[in-house]
């Protein structure tokens, strides 16, 4: 049993007799690690024990160094940054009233796909929806992989006051759909919150 919540194993892939060396008795060297969640094999894997099988202990980097994690004693797990490629994506919420904010965010290649949409009630008292505008993969080794679940808030149209708000400035760092921010009317003398998928921003007519 170990810490993924399922019953892993050990096996034994081949065994050759006559390596007479008891110097090395009860030594165990691991060589690699797959990493399911990120897609890859891990880099400069190092894990050993002088104890026998089942106490090998020890850690990898992800392809890109960029983060790297510990494993071992057939319990403990590696978690590292996927590298198998982000995605940055472009979106848009309507509020169903005429309000509506754009950005970007990255994530895990897999997460979003162009056209997809799903549905928000907000303060307006309409159903508004999220749409996923466009999708690029492939961002991992630029560097990106360290602004996973990272969402920016480029624009904000109110449309009571019929213009888009200046200096906006609206993020998460916790997923799309946790985005928050504000923005000011165009002459700067009122400003207002926006985010969340729910909140509208209401500013004067300047």
């Amino acid at each position: 049993y170990n810490e993924t919540g399922n019953y892993g194993y050990y096996y034994i892939d081949a065994v050759y007799d006559g390596y007479g060396s008891s110097y090395y008795d009860e030594y165990v060297s691991v060589y690699s690690y797959y990493d399911s969640e990120s897609g890859q094999y891990l880099s400069s894997v190092y894990a050993d024990s002088w104890s026998g099988l089942g106490y090998e202990y020890g850690y990898g980097y992800d392809s890109s160094y960029s983060s790297y994690d510990y494993f071992g004693y057939g319990y403990y797990e590696a978690d590292v940054a996927s590298t198998a490629g982000d995605q940055l994506f472009y979106f848009t919420y309507v509020y169903g009233n005429g309000d509506s904010y754009s950005g970007y965010g990255f994530d895990d290649t897999g997460t979003y796909y162009a056209g997809q949409y799903w549905y928000s009630y907000n303060e307006t008292g309409n159903y508004g929806y999220y749409y996923i505008d466009a999708v690029y993969d492939g961002y991992a080794e630029y560097g990106y992989s360290s602004y996973d679940e990272y969402v920016n808030v480029y624009n904000y149209y109110d449309s009571e006051s019929g213009q888009y708000l200046s200096s906006v400035y609206g993020e998460s760092w916790s997923g799309l759909g946790n985005e928050y921010g504000y923005g000011y009317n165009s002459s700067y003398t009122d400003s207002d919150d926006f985010g969340y998928g729910y909140y509208e921003a209401d500013v004067s007519n300047a």
